[in-house]
Parts: C-alpha cells; structure tokens; sequence
C-alpha cells in the first residue's frame, strides 16, 4: 500500500489496522499520533472493537499521543483480560509521566488484591524512577518491595494512602 499517510483522513489510517500489513499498520499509527487530539475519539470507539487487532492497535497509538486526557483510559485498562493491553496501559501511563501517578495509586488502594494492577503499577514506577520522573516525597524504596510480592494487599493500600498524602494529594 503506497499511500501519503499525513493526507488520509482519521477513518481512512483507521481502516488499514485491519490489513496484513504490518508496516502499513505501523505508518498509519504514526500519522494518527501526529493527527494527535484529532484522533482520540475515534481510536478510543476502538477499544471495544470485537477485533483483537483493532484494540491493540489503538491503544498502541494512544500510548504514543501526549495528552493528560488518556490517564483514566490507561488506568482502565491495567485490569484488561489481554496481557498485551495492559502492558500498552501501561506505557501509556509512562508516556504522560507525573500525571498518571496519583490515579494510578488511587487505582492500587482500590485493587491491591490484583496481579494486574500490581505488574502495571511496578513496571510504571519502576521505569519513571529510571526516568527521574517521580515527584519529591514518593517513597520509591516503600512501595517497590511491596509491588513485588502480591500477597501485600493491606500493606499496599497503607503504601498507596502514605504516598498519596506525602506528594500532597487530596
């Protein structure tokens, strides 16, 4: 498929996650992150696609957009039923870096109890500690240990409230 990619419409970049083509695929995920806002609703309509590789796809190209809007869409996601999706939640949540923080510790206190949201919540503070992304007062060395262990529920959601209120959230 020989297209200009920057001069098809959202619907159209849209249609070619459905091809073979997996360059193809990946060239109309680069446009739709550079149509960016513009192509929010559509790829979010997306994730309820009874296709597999519509979902992944859209949310392989949500992760990439930059936009604060997409941390509860991320945050959702963590618990998917497909492990491919919720590791993409994940980067997503480290694309928009300190943003994604408090919802993801909110998320922890209510679901410590689940191996998803724990492997997610690891893998996002891990990588923005990497990144010196965290903010001033996370207990990083506090919460690691515990994210590493699931049978740490109550410990976990003591961790997430200490946290919480250490970077001055309501």
């Amino acid at each position: 498929m020989k297209n200009n990619w920057q001069e098809m419409r959202v619907e159209e970049l849209i249609q070619v996650f459905g091809t073979e083509n997996g360059k193809d695929r990946e060239k109309a995920r680069e446009a739709l992150v550079k149509i960016g806002k513009g192509a929010i609703a559509s790829l979010l309509a997306l994730l309820e696609h009874p296709k597999y590789i519509y979902r992944w796809e859209a949310m392989m190209t949500l992760k990439d957009v930059e936009d604060e809007s997409l941390v509860p869409v991320f945050i959702e996601k963590l618990t998917d039923k497909e492990h491919d999706i919720r590791w993409i939640a994940a980067e997503g949540l480290i694309r928009q870096g300190a943003k994604s923080i408090k919802p993801l510790l909110y998320l922890l206190i209510e679901k410590s109890e689940s191996v998803f949201v724990v492997a997610g919540a690891h893998h996002v503070f891990y990588v923005l500690k990497k990144n010196n992304q965290l903010p001033k007062g996370f207990l990083y060395d506090d919460i690691m240990p515990l994210l590493e262990n699931t049978r740490h529920t109550e410990q976990l959601k003591v961790a997430g409230y200490k946290l919480l209120h250490e970077i001055g959230a309501s």
